[in-house]
């Protein structure tokens, strides 16, 4: 009886604090548009990479339902983004879970850019054809 009344507690005070501060959650299944994009940081060495991500939805116009595709932009940091320069590239299907990211800036003619990114923190390759590459201990994990 102990342990129900933890786990209730446990979760009422989980829901509280998600309420109090929020969730940034994201999953997603699609292929990348294009091979990833592998980089290191100038400062401190950190190897870093970016995708791009096709998703498609149905959206229904009429009678009618039509696929519209959205793009994603992905960055992925270390190790995950060392796996995915060598095991993915255009065309593959990945799951990506990760949370949302947005950023502004002004550019040089003074205007207000916007975007929106991706940052992964885990890809899983769903494609048969990504595994023949890895390694058994890889696929274990």
């Amino acid at each position: 009886m102990a342990y129900g009344v933890a786990l209730a507690f446990w979760l009422h005070v989980s829901v509280m604090e998600v309420h109090v501060r929020g969730f940034n959650k994201v999953i997603l299944i699609g292929r990348l548009g294009k091979d990833p994009e592998l980089r290191e940081s100038k400062l401190g060495g950190v190897r870093w990479g970016s995708f791009s991500l096709a998703t498609n939805r149905g959206v229904r116009r009429g009678e009618q339902w039509e696929e519209e595709t959205d793009w994603h932009r992905v960055t992925c940091f270390g190790a995950l983004a060392e796996q995915c320069g060598e095991y993915i590239s255009k065309g593959s299907l990945v799951a990506v879970e990760g949370s949302v990211q947005h950023s502004h800036w002004t550019n040089e003619a003074g205007e207000r850019r916007y975007s929106t990114t991706i940052i992964a923190e885990e890809v899983t390759f769903l494609d048969a054809a990504n595994t023949k590459n890895i390694a058994p201990d890889l696929l274990e994990a």
